[in-house]
């Protein structure tokens, strides 16, 4: 359920920018790839053209599908790489390209945030609808470690 109305939130999300008949770019920043995550990759492209239709030509360059290897530097470069190549729209995946793009105050580029995110770390406020950011808005789930600590103790009975 919660992995369908990620794609539809996404999906409405790019939508918007694809009313012109022009060509999109879309960067895609990762933590770490794996065997789990390729096929999820190539199911979010092809659900992404599919809904944008002929009204956009959605493109995804190798070149702009960057991974982190949950190295905070390299996702800032990877960040800022995108910030400056020609790319249109960022989307990003992961807690530590969360960190590194929730801690921005302003998008130079339209950039989605999905995954988890622990409100422990982050300041995001995951109450509204949106970010209230320019160019920023956040698919995300929220997190606790101090609720999963609180649960586990729970269940241990520690």
């Amino acid at each position: 359920m919660k992995q369908r109305l990620f794609f539809v939130m996404l999906l409405l999300s790019l939508a918007t920018f694809a009313q012109t008949g022009q060509t999109y770019q879309i960067g895609i920043l990762i933590d770490q790839m794996n065997p789990e995550m390729s096929p999820l990759l190539e199911q979010l492209k092809s659900e992404v053209v599919a809904v944008v239709g002929e009204d956009a030509n959605i493109q995804f360059p190798q070149e702009n599908i960057l991974i982190n290897g949950f190295d905070v530097a390299k996702a800032k470069q990877n960040y800022d790489q995108l910030i400056n190549n020609n790319t249109d729209i960022i989307l990003a995946f992961g807690v530590v390209n969360n960190q590194i793009i929730s801690a921005k105050e302003s998008h130079k580029k339209p950039t989605i945030l999905f995954g988890a995110v622990n409100r422990d770390l982050h300041n995001l406020d995951l109450t509204n609808a949106t970010s209230g950011i320019e160019n920023f808005t956040y698919l995300v789930e929220s997190e606790s470690y101090e609720e999963d600590f609180k649960k586990f103790k729970d269940l241990t009975k520690l």
